[in-house]
């Protein structure tokens, strides 16, 4: 989806027209409907606004570089770490020299505070019964959103690779197939696009019965 088709989207979901959205953010009713049919692009400020406007983050309009989630090579995993640590989900921590630069023999990478409420290590066995570190994921609620998503993206891509080998699909596999792409594609924005924020003292056993949006 495009951001314009977002913007839309989301506007849609709250029931508003173009030109109450314009009258929410105070951008011009014209550059709203040019965002919409992709004939301009809005600017981040101009995207905060609209996302205030719609209830949703940021980045469930602007999306995310996915060049950042790229993991086939050193660089990749090393632009990954860094992007991580800039962004406070993991920070370095060990016993430092006199110098106070970090014994890299004993220092250790964790997920900061606010991702160590949603997160733990814990072991797990591979098929040759070595021990892996796994991440737990300590909120039900997010495991369960997560769980969901994993499944609809693995079952679409299967059908997606099932119709790339039959070579001649019919039109209504093909209707099909973007049906449950575009249903796929509402979920994840869905996902992307809730406010809650991620408070390291919140207690997450209430998070079910405490959320009402």
């Amino acid at each position: 989806m495009t951001i314009g088709e977002k913007i839309k989207y989301f506007r849609k979901q709250r029931g508003i027209t173009q030109g109450e959205l314009a009258e929410l953010t105070g951008i011009h009713p014209v550059s709203i409907r040019k965002y919409e049919t992709n004939k301009m692009q809005p600017l981040p400020p101009q995207v905060e606004k609209i996302a205030a406007a719609l209830n949703v983050n940021f980045s469930a309009i602007y999306g995310m570089d996915q060049s950042a989630f790229r993991l086939e090579t050193r660089g990749d995993l090393m632009g990954l770490l860094m992007t991580s640590y800039k962004a406070g989900l993991i920070q370095v921590d060990g016993p430092k020299d006199r110098y106070g630069a970090f014994k890299e023999e004993q220092c250790c990478i964790r997920l900061t505070p606010v991702l160590s409420q949603y997160f733990a290590v814990a072991g797990q066995e591979d098929e040759n019964r070595n021990m892996l570190p796994a991440l737990k994921v300590t909120d039900s609620s997010v495991l369960s959103d997560f769980i969901r998503w994993e499944g609809l993206y693995r079952e679409g891509y299967l059908k997606d690779q099932e119709l790339l080998k039959k070579g001649n699909s019919s039109e209504d596999e093909k209707y099909v197939a973007d049906d449950f792409r575009e249903m796929l594609e509402q979920i994840e924005l869905d996902l992307q696009a809730s406010q809650k924020k991620l408070d390291k003292t919140c207690d997450h056993s209430d998070d079910a019965d405490s959320e009402t949006e």
